[in-house]
């Protein structure tokens, strides 16, 4: 355990960005030792654990250590709230519009007065407006801003490569909207016509640039997306930040590897048993990455 301690100590005290991991089996001690570093750290943690049982579980202990922090809401409290809205969320996770879903929130809230949505929309606010100990999901520190992360002492506990490289599709019916969508811009279609060339030709893996990796233009793209009033049923949005594709015969698809990125300005700190050394090291080449 004190190995462990002095290791977690020793990454976070890197100023540099990069990507340390550290061997840890469960049962070691990871959260004493998170909690412990936490306690009597004047700069502000993000620990990201892998579900939102693991954040009441660590919360707990966090609590009992007289830990100031804050955690971040779980969307499916709001599926008893109102099925549809819930229904509604759901449909933006699926088409990779998971960053539109606080704002969604919020003009629904404007016309409904909900208090638990309220909650929850503040809860989000007080996240990016506070300097205390963050405690989060995976799933949730991927889409957070590298402004707010950059100054931030991040753990990850467990490894977070299945929530950063997904196996996810378009179904054909969407890609054609897309391309009726886009009809008139011609950087969109070249992209869109390379992969579709490819994908009429054979059903092999094949890898090209993605066509944007900044959220700016991300936002051009949704708003268009959005205001088509088509309903996608497969994940448009997450298509134009893939590079490697095939086109799926049977269920008539084209499938394409999701995945997120770590920046590159932030120091990440890795407590797994499970982390594949080749794994990050292929995916994350311009990252400083260490393994212990």
């Amino acid at each position: 355990r004190q190995d462990l301690f002095n290791k977690t100590s020793a990454s976070i005290s890197i100023t540099s960005p990069g990507i340390s991991i550290i061997k840890a089996q469960t049962g070691i001690g990871k959260t004493e030792a998170i909690l412990q570093l936490m306690k009597y750290s004047d700069r502000p943690f993000i620990i990201a654990l892998p579900t939102h049982q693991l954040i009441q579980q660590v919360s707990e202990r966090a609590e009992k250590n007289g830990i100031d922090f804050i955690t971040t809401p779980d969307i499916k409290s709001l599926e008893k709230i109102d099925k549809k809205l819930y229904s509604e969320i759901n449909s933006l996770f699926l088409i990779g519009a998971e960053t539109e879903v606080l704002e969604h929130l919020r003009v629904y809230n404007k016309k409904h007065k909900t208090p638990a949505i309220e909650s929850y929309i503040n809860q989000m606010d007080k996240l990016y407006s506070c300097n205390s100990h963050i405690i989060t999901t995976h799933a949730r520190l991927i889409y957070m801003k590298e402004s707010f992360l950059a100054n931030r002492t991040i753990i990850i506990d467990e490894d977070i490569a299945p929530t950063l490289l997904q196996h996810n599709y378009i179904s054909i019916e969407d890609f054609n909207s897309i391309l009726n969508l886009f009809s008139a811009n011609t950087s969109v279609l070249n992209f869109l016509h390379t992969i579709q060339g490819h994908c009429n030709s054979n059903s092999e893996y094949f890898s090209t640039s993605p066509f944007f990796n900044n959220y700016s233009y991300a936002d051009i793209v949704w708003k268009l997306i959005r205001d088509s009033g088509i309903r996608f049923s497969s994940n448009v949005m997450r298509f134009f930040y893939a590079s490697s594709f095939y086109y799926d015969d049977k269920k008539n698809c084209i499938c394409f590897i999701d995945m997120k990125h770590l920046y590159q300005s932030c120091r990440y700190t890795v407590l797994s048993a499970t982390a594949d050394e080749q794994l990050y090291r292929y995916n994350y080449k311009k990252h400083s990455i260490c393994f212990n």
